[in-house]
Order: structure tokens, then C-alpha cells, then sequence
């Protein structure tokens, strides 16, 4: 049976996409966010960010090789990202995350992990529900709504107890915070300091995090494979995670993540490296959904009065 300290880094992984796609886990070292893409890759023009896509990404996920492993022999998955909305609609999230862990001494897991969430800008209320499958049997679950009040921000948990918990006024959630991202990307700023909450875990963690943003490209490789990403701005960026209340001595990230990231939302090129082992995500599959704009939904709400 695989241990709670190999189901971890599987949580993580779908956090750190959920946020930055998710928006939202920790991918490489800032080195390899910073790196100069091929030759080929020309700078991105300067100009007004575009919307996100409502999309559906594909990631196959694999165990980074060298490196210390933490008695992991071998890890394979995939993950299913799907965002659809829009700003005056809000914004629907939903992933699956699949893996097969092996471990050295030849112990093994299946881990699935789903989680499903609607953020609201207009509101700024996020619902969300995140369960966790060992084998086909459910081991965790998360389920919520958190708000952005006038003077606080706070989550009712239903589960896995009833509680209410202040999650400070910083706090965003995950739409929020990969808008907030995007923007100072396309402002030109290198540096994105932010606190996130996305109700993974119990529910009861908010976590600090600092990104180091890259200069701006257009095209690259993943721009080649999926027309639909062609002549749309992306940085390679690296987010690092810490557990916030950590006295600042103590101020080591949990995880990193280092992505190229689109400015309509689609990440690519995913590294999520632990202090034990990395693994890697390459988007296998990517389909850009309709996408009703604020403009488009405002005619339809005319048209029915």
C-alpha cells in the first residue's frame, strides 16, 4: 500500500496545475523557468493580455530521471484539466489526476484524485469539493465555500468536519490568482508575491508563494504543436510554495513548479520538483472550448428580458 508520504506529492500535483493552470504546484528550479527558449522562439510584441480560454488540457506525468527518487521506483499519469467560463459568468474547474506509483522495495498504488470548483468574480465566492482515491477507496475529502467579504476573507468547511476558518484578507483563490499572475507578466514585472487557497488538503490550508516571471516569448514548442496557442504571449515562470505562519528562518518552499505559461491560461513544459524527487508534465492534448466573453453574455441576458 502506498504510504501517505508518496500520496503528497500526487495532492501537490494537482494543486500547483489547478492554480497556475490552474494556477495554481511546484515545478522546477528557477534556473530552468529562466532558461532561453530554442533559437527560433522570437520575443513577444508588448500589447493588451487576452481573455482566458475556457480549455481542456491533457497532461501525461512522469517520474523525472536521476536525482534522489525517496524509494520511488517509478511513476507514471495523467491529468485532465478543463476550465470553462468567463469573468461575468465565473469560472468552472474541474481535474483528474490519475497515477501509478511503485515503490523500490515493490510495494505499489493507484491514486486518483478529483477535484471540482466554481469561482465567481463578481461575488468572489469560490465552491469547491476535492476527494482523494488509494485503490478505489476514498481516503480524503475537502469540501467548501470560501468568500471575499468586505473585511475578511473566511471558509465554511462541510467537510471533512463543519468549521469556519479566516483565511486573511490576501488570500486568492485559484482564477484569482492566475489573473493576478498574468497581469504582472504583461506588465513586465519579474517578481509575484501572493497567498493562495484552492481548499486543498483539509481545507484548512493557505499557502504563500513567490514567482519569478521571465521575459515574454512568442510561439516555442508547444505553440508549434497546437495551433491554437500560436502568436499568444507566454513566460516561463517558477512558483515556489511555502506553509504560511513559518517563522522566516525557516522559509524553505515545500515544492516548486516551473511552467511555460500562455496568457490565456494554458500552461506547458511542467516540472514539479520535491525535495525528494521531480516529475515532469507534457501536454499531450489540448482542445480550446467556446469561449462566451462578458460582451456575449450580456446580449443573451438583454435578449430573454
Amino acid at each position: 500500500m502506498l504510504t501517505a508520504k508518496g500520496v503528497q506529492p500526487v495532492k501537490k500535483l494537482i494543486v500547483a496545475l489547478g492554480l497556475v493552470v490552474f494556477v495554481g504546484n511546484s515545478f522546477h528550479a528557477l534556473n530552468g523557468a529562466l532558461s532561453v527558449l530554442a533559437a527560433d522562439v522570437k520575443p513577444a510584441p508588448v500589447g493588451d493580455l487576452a481573455p482566458l480560454s475556457s480549455f481542456r488540457a491533457v497532461y501525461d506525468i512522469t517520474l523525472a530521471q536521476g536525482g534522489n527518487r525517496a524509494g520511488v521506483s517509478s511513476m507514471d499519469g495523467r491529468m485532465v484539466y478543463e476550465l470553462n467560463g468567463s469573468a461575468c459568468d465565473g469560472y468552472a474547474l474541474t481535474h483528474r489526476f490519475v497515477t501509478r506509483v511503485d515503490l523500490s522495495e515493490g510495494q505499489g498504488s493507484l491514486t486518483d484524485l478529483r477535484a471540482a470548483s466554481f469561482e465567481n468574480p463578481q461575488d468572489r465566492s469560490f465552491q469547491f469539493i476535492i476527494q482523494t482515491f488509494v485503490d478505489q477507496e476514498l481516503r480524503q475529502i475537502s469540501r467548501g465555500v470560501a468568500i471575499h467579504d468586505t473585511d475578511l476573507s473566511y471558509v465554511v468547511l462541510s467537510e471533512p468536519e463543519e468549521k469556519t476558518m479566516e483565511l486573511g484578507r490576501d488570500a486568492l483563490f485559484p482564477v484569482e490568482y492566475i489573473v493576478a499572475l498574468l497581469k504582472a507578466a504583461s506588465s513586465g514585472e519579474r517578481f509575484f508575491k501572493a497567498a493562495i487557497y484552492d481548499g486543498s488538503e483539509t481545507g484548512e490550508v493557505v499557502l504563500d508563494s513567490t514567482a519569478l516571471i521571465g521575459v515574454a516569448k512568442s510561439n516555442g514548442n508547444a505553440a508549434f504543436a497546437y495551433p491554437s496557442l500560436s502568436g499568444l504571449r507566454h513566460w516561463p515562470v517558477t512558483i515556489a510554495y511555502f506553509e504560511r505562519g513559518k517563522d522566516k528562518d525557516e522559509m524553505v518552499p515545500i515544492y516548486e513548479i516551473s511552467m511555460d505559461l500562455y496568457e490565456n491560461g494554458v500552461s506547458a513544459g511542467i516540472e514539479i520538483k520535491y525535495p525528494d524527487f521531480s516529475l515532469t508534465g507534457s501536454l499531450s492534448g489540448l482542445s480550446i472550448l467556446e469561449n462566451e466573453t462578458c460582451d456575449l453574455v450580456e446580449k443573451k441576458g438583454k435578449n430573454k428580458e
